[in-house]
């Protein structure tokens, strides 16, 4: 029994222990059952973006009992519990943290909404209320820049810079061209409220373009404080003008003071460049008559005396049109290129003769060797053969001395 007595004291003695050290932390908090939080939040992101799934925060600390009740309330309404999402935990110092999530999908008419959430518990003397308004963004949908068909260089022109599904309504418009932000008075906005309460933008920005705008790039920028990043817009520029820089150059001899100088038979060789946009038509004129080159060079094989004068470069299209001039010049001493080519063709057609007379002998030759064998071998078989036999001559008697001529005997 005493052994059994001691046992009972040893239990006795451990639940107290125990029941020390669960009960401490009220002894050090003032020994009560009940604690309110010693600090009570609220945390959202900012900003929040349309259409996207956020969880709001509520924390609460230090309390006691670990039992509080938690709501949220938006739109001014209580959010379902199937929203919200709870827990609780003990910390080292036997009070405890509240941490409690409220899942939503704000749109841009949650923008300016507050949420609440409430913290309370029936020992308490007070229920804990924290707020956040809600700041809600949408970054636009889509951006485009539309320009007139047509830009001609020195009429005035608009581009459109366009935005849609945004919000707040109050962006900032910039636009960028010739590597420079444009002026503020060239810039018209106009921003539109739609019926699912985003906005809208317009943006017109007016100049007058020139050639040298022609391939260049204009910028829309469209920005936001809320908005993660900026939003651009670029677009080509393809700007008509007419004709500029007509050069004329030659290639069949130096050009000094807009003159040519050619001897006769020598090859004329031009070449007219014109910048434009569309790309300009070329046409040569040489004095009353239209050279019949419609390409950015003209060709004369062997200039004449008569090819004498000025020719004329001109280069159009539908929004004007501009020339350029060289004058050719032609002597009468033979150009010796010129000569030099022609002793060399009549060379090639000389040597050219002189191949197909050897050829010829050649082929005359060999046909002369082939036949001569052919003589020799019938000469050859001609003589070797046996000779025929003749059939015995019969002696011819001589005729009487008294006989006439006309063979009648005499008297």
């Amino acid at each position: 029994m005493p052994d059994r007595e001691e046992t009972m004291s040893v239990k006795f003695l451990i639940s107290l222990i125990l029941l020390y050290l669960d009960c401490a932390p009220l002894f050090l908090v003032g020994a009560r059952a009940e604690t309110e939080p010693s600090s009570v939040e609220i945390r959202a992101p900012n900003p929040l973006v349309s259409g996207r799934d956020y969880m709001l925060l509520c924390l609460a600390s230090g309390f006691l009992p670990g039992t509080p009740s938690v709501q949220w309330f938006c739109r001014d309404t209580p959010v379902p519990p199937s929203s919200v999402f709870s827990d609780i935990i003990k910390e080292d110092d036997g009070t405890f943290y509240l941490h409690s999530m409220y899942r939503l999908s704000p749109t841009v008419k949650d923008h300016t909404t507050e949420c609440v959430c409430k913290v309370s518990h029936p020992a308490w003397a007070k229920q804990w209320t924290v707020r956040t308004i809600l700041n809600v963004s949408l970054e636009p949908y889509s951006m485009e820049i539309q320009a007139p068909r047509s830009l001609v260089s020195g009429s005035e022109a608009v581009l459109l810079c366009t935005a849609s599904r945004f919000y707040p309504g109050s962006p900032s418009v910039l636009w960028f061209h010739r590597d420079a932000s444009a002026s503020s008075e060239s810039i018209t906005n106009k921003i539109t409220k739609e019926s699912d309460g985003t906005f809208s933008l317009e943006s017109q920005y007016k100049f007058i373009p020139t050639e040298t705008d022609h391939g260049t790039v204009g910028i829309c920028l469209v920005s936001h404080p809320d908005w993660t990043q900026q939003r651009t817009v670029n677009i080509t520029l393809n700007v008509s003008y007419g004709p500029t820089a007509v050069n004329v150059t030659s290639r069949s001899g130096h050009v000094t003071e807009g003159i040519v100088s050619l001897a006769v038979g020598s090859l004329l060789h031009l070449t007219c460049v014109a910048e434009g946009n569309p790309r300009p038509k070329i046409q040569w004129l040489w004095g009353n008559i239209t050279v019949q080159h419609s390409t950015e060079t003209l060709f004369i094989p062997a200039v004449l005396q008569e090819h004498e004068g000025v020719y004329w470069c001109v280069a159009r299209n539908q929004y004007g049109q501009r020339n350029s001039s060289i004058t050719l010049r032609v002597t009468n001493t033979v150009d010796v290129g010129v000569s030099a080519c022609l002793l060399m063709k009549a060379m090639y057609v000389g040597i050219l003769a002189l191949v197909d007379v050897i050829i010829l002998i050649a082929f005359m030759i060999r046909k002369t060797t082939t036949a001569r064998p052919q003589a020799l071998e019938l000469s050859v078989s001609q003589s070797t053969s046996l000779p025929e036999e003749r059939p015995a001559s019969i002696p011819q008697t001589a005729a009487a001395p008294n006989q006439s001529e006309s063979g009648t005997p005499p008297d």
